[in-house]
């Protein structure tokens, strides 16, 4: 699996730094229509490249955007963070990161800069999303 990471110093949260390996974004698989949405799918053939240059680490598209991180009430997570992107859910902070983040965020939201990656054939069934969240 590629980790696709963009270097912009340490994420800060209410003025606390914030390790970027607790910004994990899950569950994007489950939002692909809010994700296809603001890609603007579906993909021009001309933007699309299915045979990238041999060892390229180059997604398919992408795009940058403002996300919100949001506390929720979630029956299965009291701790749920949902990642929402223009007002569309695209995923949430992993259950096992956001015990630690979620009081950081002191019940309020909290704004942070994110990169939305797609990697796959327009014209198959094959579909790979990863967002991706900085500061």
């Amino acid at each position: 699996m590629v980790t696709w990471t963009k270097t912009f110093g340490e994420p800060k949260i209410r003025n606390r730094f914030i390790p970027q390996e607790l910004l994990v974004v899950r569950g994007a698989r489950y939002h692909q229509e809010a994700i296809k949405e603001l890609l603007n799918f579906p993909v021009p053939q001309s933007t699309y490249n299915p045979n990238p240059p041999s060892g390229s680490r180059e997604p398919a598209l992408w795009g940058d955007f403002k996300a919100r991180l949001e506390p929720i009430n979630h029956e299965k997570d009291p701790n749920a963070i949902q990642v929402m992107v223009d007002g569309k859910r695209v995923g949430f902070i992993g259950r096992d990161r956001n015990q630690i983040l979620k009081p950081l965020l002191e019940g309020s939201s909290t704004e942070l800069d994110c990169t939305i990656f797609w990697n796959g054939d327009p014209d198959a069934d094959y579909q790979f999303y990863t967002v991706q969240l900085f500061s």
